[in-house]
């Protein structure tokens, strides 16, 4: 899709997996910078939004969402 995008004025639009946060208590930062990564590469040369949806529980864990975007703001300051 980023292929298709790239030098468009179209929005490339990534919902990651909700599965990061809800399921596990610690996140598994590898994993998830692993799937981010995979995301920012398709998505070069593309206007990129992230958003996060269907995520029922983050097991009473408010750390795990903070640094579920703190590795999207490092991943993304990588390419910099």
């Amino acid at each position: 899709m980023g292929e298709a995008l790239r030098g468009r004025k179209t929005v490339y639009h990534r919902k990651p997996s909700p599965n990061f946060l809800s399921v596990g208590a610690p996140l598994d930062e590898d994993a998830f910078r692993g799937h981010i990564q995979k995301t920012l590469n398709a998505a070069k040369g593309c206007t990129l939004e992230i958003t996060q949806r269907d995520v029922y529980t983050i097991s009473n864990n408010e750390n795990k969402a903070r640094r579920h975007v703190g590795v999207i703001k490092e991943e993304i300051a990588n390419l910099w």
